[in-house]
C-alpha cells in the first residue's frame, strides 16, 4: 500500500451541494467528501486504463483504493475542519477557544474542568461555532483561523484579492425545442464553487496500481455533461505512517464517524476499532483493539454517495462531523494507530461496502499531519 497526497484545482464551476429545492440546488458544499472524490478517482482511473473491468468489480466488493475528504488550500497552506471547542465572536471578530493541540489534549484526557467558551475576551457573547462548517490551518501546534476562508477582508490585502468569489450563482431557463421559448416552472437556480479553487487530499492505492503522476482530469458533482465539475488533479508527494513516540489518547476525526458494523443499530462513531486491518495494508502486525469512551462533535446527516454499479442512490445516515475529537479509554502507542489517517475503516452498505470514514489522525502528529 502506497500513500499519496494529492492537490485539485477547479478548472470550472463545481456543484456539490447540502441540499435541493424545488427550483434548483443552493448551500455548496466547501469540501469535496471522500466518497464522492474517491468515486471521481476510481472512473478516472478506469478510463484512463490503470484499472481493468475486473479490478472496477472489485472495488465495491473490496475495496482498496481509498480517499481522504479534499479539503481547502489557503494562501498555499491546507486546512483542516475545526474542532468544537473554538468559535468566532460576531462583535469583534475574536477567535475565541482551545487553539493549543497540546492543551486541547490535556484538558479532553484530564477532564480540566474544560467547557465551551460563552464569551470573548471583551464580554460579548455572541459566539458563533466554527466547528463544523468552518476550517483552520495548523501552525507551530495551533489551530490558526485565516480571515480569507472566514470570509474576512484581511489587512493590507488589495481588493481584487478578496473580491474573488468563493461561491457562483447562476439561473437557468428550460428552452422548449418546438416553441424556441421559456418552458414554464422550469427555472433552476445553481450554487457552485468557483474556478481556482484548490483542495488538498489523500489517496491510499495498492501498490500494483500505477497511480498517474501527471496531471489528469476528474469529473466531479452535478452538471458534468455541461462542463461543470472539471477538476485539474496532480500528486505533491508521497506519506507514511509515522512512529507514535509517546502514547495517544485523543484522536481527531478528519473524516466524517460512523459505525454500521450492525445495520440494524448504526452507531455516529465506532466505540470499538481493531488496528489489524490497517496494520495488514502496510505490512505491519497488530491485534490491537482501542475503544472510545467520549465523542466530541456535531451529529449530522450524511449521504453514502451513489452506487455507480447498480445506478442508485445510497442510504443517508447519521454520523458525526469531521473534526470531532474521540478520547479512548487508554493511551495507545501502536503504530498501527497512524495508518487509521489513510485507510479509516471499511463500513458495510447494502450488498457492499464503503471506505472513507472514520480516518482518524492522532491529535498530537496533526500538527505533521496538516501543517
Amino acid at each position: 500500500m502506497k500513500v499519496l497526497e494529492i492537490r485539485l484545482r477547479l478548472e470550472s464551476p463545481l456543484i456539490l451541494t447540502r441540499r435541493r429545492t424545488a427550483t434548483g440546488f443552493l448551500s455548496p458544499l466547501r469540501y469535496i467528501p471522500s466518497t464522492t472524490l474517491r468515486g471521481a478517482l476510481v472512473t478516472a482511473l478506469y478510463r484512463e486504463g490503470y484499472l481493468d473491468a475486473a479490478q472496477l468489480k472489485r472495488e465495491k466488493l473490496s475495496p482498496e483504493i481509498v480517499s481522504s475528504p479534499a479539503y481547502p488550500v489557503s494562501g498555499g497552506a491546507r486546512t483542516v475542519p475545526a474542532h468544537p471547542f473554538i468559535s468566532k465572536c460576531k462583535q469583534c471578530g475574536e477567535i475565541v477557544g482551545e487553539k493549543s493541540i497540546r492543551d486541547l489534549e490535556r484538558r479532553l484526557v484530564d477532564g480540566d474542568g474544560f467547557g465551551w467558551s460563552v464569551e470573548c475576551d471583551k464580554g460579548h457573547r455572541a459566539l458563533r461555532p466554527l466547528h463544523p462548517n468552518e476550517f483552520l490551518t495548523v501552525v507551530n501546534g495551533e489551530f490558526r483561523a485565516d480571515k480569507k476562508m472566514l470570509g474576512e477582508k484581511r489587512e493590507g490585502s488589495s481588493a481584487d484579492d478578496d473580491r474573488v468569489p468563493r461561491e457562483l450563482y447562476s439561473v437557468s431557463v428550460a428552452i422548449s425545442k418546438s416553441r424556441a421559448s421559456g418552458v414554464k416552472g422550469l427555472l433552476y437556480h445553481y450554487e457552485a464553487l468557483s474556478p481556482g479553487l484548490e483542495y488538498w487530499a489523500t489517496v491510499a492505492v495498492p501498490g500494483s496500481i500505477d497511480f498517474p503522476r501527471s496531471k489528469f482530469v476528474l469529473h466531479v458533482g452535478r452538471g458534468v455533461s455541461r462542463g461543470f465539475g472539471m477538476v485539474e488533479t496532480w500528486v505533491v508527494g508521497g506519506r507514511s505512517v509515522k512512529n507514535l513516540s509517546n502514547g495517544c489518547r485523543v484522536l481527531y476525526a478528519l473524516s466524517p464517524t460512523l459505525d454500521m458494523s450492525n445495520p440494524s443499530q448504526p452507531s455516529t462513531f465506532p466505540r470499538v476499532i481493531d488496528l489489524s486491518r490497517a496494520a495488514a495494508k502496510f505490512g505491519l502486525m497488530s491485534n490491537t483493539v482501542v475503544r472510545v469512551v467520549r465523542v466530541f462533535g456535531r451529529m449530522m446527516w450524511i449521504s453514502l454517495g451513489w452506487d455507480l454499479a447498480s445506478g442508485v442512490p445510497r442510504p443517508w445516515v447519521v454520523g458525526r462531523a469531521a473534526g470531532s475529537l474521540l478520547v479512548l479509554e487508554r493511551d495507545c502507542s501502536d503504530e498501527a494507530l497512524g495508518a487509521l489517517a489513510y485507510l479509516g475503516t471499511v463500513e458495510s452498505v447494502g450488498e457492499g461496502f464503503l471506505p472513507g470514514f472514520n480516518m482518524l489522525v492522532p491529535l498530537k502528529e496533526l500538527v505533521h499531519y496538516a501543517s
